[in-house]
């Protein structure tokens, strides 16, 4: 009621200025320690997550490469002539279909070609 007869609005006083100036401060100060922080920091988790992923693309990397090793063994495997000679064809067939299912995802498909025929193929 002493404020508004003698006019004098609410932040004139000294204690609600000396409050908000106090309040300021200490948010400016919370943003300047979250911005050195944030500095401080930025570059140790960078680095971090760049050797992290670097080891995920050489895991990845691997598993290719044994991936791509055990298809390219067994196709050569299915490609030796003395295999072929020795198995009849219902034989060979199914052998074929069993690197087939083994190798789903991986394989569509495979063709034995003999004198420009495809003799069998698998699916």
């Amino acid at each position: 009621m002493i404020r508004r007869i003698t006019g004098k609005s609410f932040t004139s006083s000294v204690s609600t200025k000396l409050f908000i100036l106090t309040f300021l401060s200490v948010i400016v100060l919370f943003l300047v320690i979250g911005i050195f922080g944030y500095q401080r920091l930025f570059e140790p988790i960078r680095q971090n997550n760049e050797e992290v992923l670097q080891g995920s693309v050489v895991q990845v990397e691997n598993y290719i490469k044994t991936l791509m090793n055990s298809i390219q063994s067994q196709l050569i495997f299915l490609s030796n002539p003395v295999l072929y000679n020795k198995m009849d064809e219902a034989d060979y067939t199914e052998l074929i279909d069993n690197i087939m299912t083994y190798h789903q995802d991986q394989i569509h498909s495979i063709y034995l070609i003999e004198f420009d025929k495809v003799k069998i193929s698998s699916p």
